[in-house]
């Protein structure tokens, strides 16, 4: 059996906790929310530019989700609360089997899964991706949305730092897609599915920034 991290409660709350701090610290724009399917798994695919993102997707997430993040953060202190929020720790370094079966647990009861498909802090523009989120879509039949995220990091900022108090955050939900079924037991197809994910969520973070006229960092450094 798949480790069940939080409840529907905890992520609740978390998305509560995440939106009033990102909302009372900074200017939060969120567009085209409405495009998530209201019921049914779906896995919100965003790019990662920063040490904020995961506050912000939990934030700006329509429904009660659950989210990915990078195992280092779970220290002592706070590691059962952020379970408790509903995130999922995993080892980027390495195939993290525990960490995708909960994952498709989130998936097979139909929730939202919060997942950052370039797998480090960039450029954010999905010129690479991990091929996790290939295999959870067509394992799933889930609905993948794309989310652009502006607004966390600037050119040349470190993979700690943070946007100044009072800056705008800007979150763009894309148009929702059901990859193109195919068989996950064979590498070729996987690697014919991650093609397709990658390029349909490279051309939403295009789209968003001709949308809004933000561009996102210069530098792609490979940050953990």
């Amino acid at each position: 059996m798949p480790e069940i991290y939080g409840t529907d409660t905890g992520a609740a709350t978390g998305r509560f906790i995440c939106a009033g701090a990102l909302r009372l610290a900074y200017r939060l724009n969120v567009l085209n929310a409405n495009l998530v399917p209201a019921t049914g798994p779906v896995i919100l695919a965003a790019n990662h530019i920063g040490a904020l993102d995961g506050a912000l997707i939990i934030a700006a997430s329509p429904r009660p989700i659950f989210t990915v993040a990078k195992s280092g953060i779970f220290v002592p202190v706070i590691d059962n609360i952020l379970r408790w929020g509903g995130l999922i720790p995993i080892e980027y370094d390495q195939a993290d089997r525990k960490a995708i079966l909960a994952s498709l647990a989130v998936l097979d009861r139909g929730g939202v899964l919060g997942l950052f498909p370039e797998g480090h802090r960039g450029g954010g523009r999905i010129a690479t991706m991990r091929s996790g989120i290939s295999y959870l879509a067509l394992r799933s039949g889930a609905t993948v949305v794309p989310l652009t995220l502006f607004g966390t990091r600037r050119t040349g900022q470190g993979k700690n730092s943070l946007p100044l108090p009072g800056s705008r955050l800007d979150v763009v939900f894309g148009v929702p897609f059901v990859p193109e079924p195919r068989d996950w037991h064979r590498r070729s197809e996987m690697a014919l599915s991650a093609g397709e994910i990658q390029s349909r969520l490279a051309d939403e973070v295009q789209q968003a920034m001709a949308r809004i006229g933000r561009t996102l960092p210069e530098d792609d450094l490979g940050l953990d």
